[in-house]
């Protein structure tokens, strides 16, 4: 999703920065900081409700992420949010699944990886 659909259709949206795949972690990890803190302030302007997410998991990149991120919301006066990966286990939650995939790839380009206990057409 662009920046000019988000603009339009910002109302009532609270954004978080996302995942490493997102624009503001591949930004730091580019070493392109400058850039990585006017992205964070455009979305602070446009949504109002924007949060600077951290998340800990097995992945060496994201130490460094995390502490770019947490400078920036005292510098900037962002709130930091915790995250974590998500896995569906029931077919009930499928619908959510989708709501949260389709959330990830317009935001960030983030993945959800689905593991099934069952054959789906047992569902």
């Amino acid at each position: 999703m662009d920046k000019e659909l988000l603009e339009q259709y910002h109302q009532g949206l609270i954004a978080l920065t996302s995942c490493i795949g997102g624009e503001v972690p591949q930004l730091i990890l580019g070493g392109r900081l400058q850039e990585a803190k006017q992205a964070v302030l455009w979305y602070k302007q446009t949504f109002g409700d924007f949060y600077l997410e951290i998340q800990r998991h097995p992945i060496p990149e994201l130490e460094q992420i995390n502490q770019e991120l947490i400078s920036m919301s005292g510098e900037l006066d962002i709130p930091l949010v915790a995250g974590v990966a998500a896995s569906v286990v029931f077919a009930f939650y499928m619908p959510f699944l989708s709501a949260i995939v389709a959330a990830g790839a317009l935001l960030g380009g983030c993945t959800v990886r689905i593991e099934r206990d069952e054959p789906e057409d047992e569902q």
